[in-house]
């Protein structure tokens, strides 16, 4: 705190990118609440995220993934299970330690950090819910 050290936030599900330019879908797996998405699209190494992450039931979900032409996940063995017409659509992919660090980075070059007194843990609440 007395150093003056700035907190830079980060979005987990930002970590991930498929290895070709298009939109897609991160989502992760929540359980018997649904999924967490996020829509992005990737264009020359630069990824525009499109929404937040939200949480959608699986009816909601399917909907959105009838969309895209990838879900990218760190749980895509279990998320594809859940939705048999578009299982070819979901990619296996890990956490990307190197993309948090280039969004955080630009994060701090751009001066997008919070200091002590404002900062708002997010940790363990609930996501914003899609009706």
């Amino acid at each position: 705190y007395a150093k003056k050290i700035p907190l830079i936030s980060y979005i987990s599900m930002h970590a991930y990118s498929p290895n070709k330019d298009t939109k897609f879908l991160v989502a992760f797996d929540a359980k018997s609440e649904g999924l967490y998405l996020v829509e992005a699209e990737k264009s020359k190494n630069s990824i525009k995220y499109l929404s937040e992450p939200s949480l959608f039931s699986l009816n909601e979900a399917s909907g959105l993934i009838d969309k895209y032409e990838i879900v990218i996940s760190p749980h895509a063995d279990v998320i594809k299970n859940k939705f048999e017409t578009y299982k070819n659509k979901f990619e296996y992919q890990e956490l990307d330690p190197l993309r948090l660090l280039d969004s955080t980075n630009q994060k701090y070059i751009e001066k997008k950090f919070e200091d002590y007194s404002s900062f708002d843990l997010l940790y363990l609440r609930g996501p914003k819910i899609v009706e």
